[in-house]
């Protein structure tokens, strides 16, 4: 998994990721990333979700892919314990691209059920660059008020 993570991460920085030949390697590297969702933790569903967003890919095997994983992330949010795996999650689900999203489904599906979960693992003492940025991503989706709800819970934030 490690090594699909790596690949995709490094087809993402390439000159050309949108290239024909590159998007088809990310294809079968998502198919390999789907395969091994149940066995993956909330930190190794993020590092695929970024490796994704990276990529800016699109696709029927990146579509599998984002659904099982945001599955496994919104079945268990209490997974999401370290703040800087939740805040990762948060910034890339929402840079993924439209194509990325089975059909019906985006960014909101996903991070609503999960910003609940911010309030529970925001530490006010540190981190708190995380919040920031996952902010500045979910302002994309005019969500960024749900995680700032979250935050003001935060007793001593």
């Amino acid at each position: 998994l490690r090594d699909v993570n790596m690949a995709l991460s490094g087809l993402g920085r390439s000159p050309s990721p949108r290239d024909g030949k590159v998007q088809a390697v990310v294809e079968v590297l998502a198919e390999r990333l789907g395969a091994s969702v149940s066995g993956m933790n909330a930190l190794g569903v993020t590092s695929a979700l970024a490796a994704l967003d990276l990529t800016k890919a699109e696709g029927p095997q990146v579509q599998h892919a984002v659904d099982l994983l945001c599955q496994r992330l919104v079945a268990d949010p209490g997974q999401l314990s370290s703040p800087s795996v939740l805040s990762g999650a948060i910034r890339s689900l929402a840079f993924l691209p439209a194509g990325a999203w089975p059909e019906g489904q985006g960014p909101r599906d996903v991070l609503v059920p999960l910003l609940p979960q911010v309030a529970r693992v925001v530490r006010p003492d540190r981190g708190m660059q995380h919040w920031v940025l996952a902010a500045q991503a979910l302002a994309k989706h005019g969500l960024a008020a749900g995680l700032l709800e979250g935050l003001a819970q935060v007793e001593g934030g």
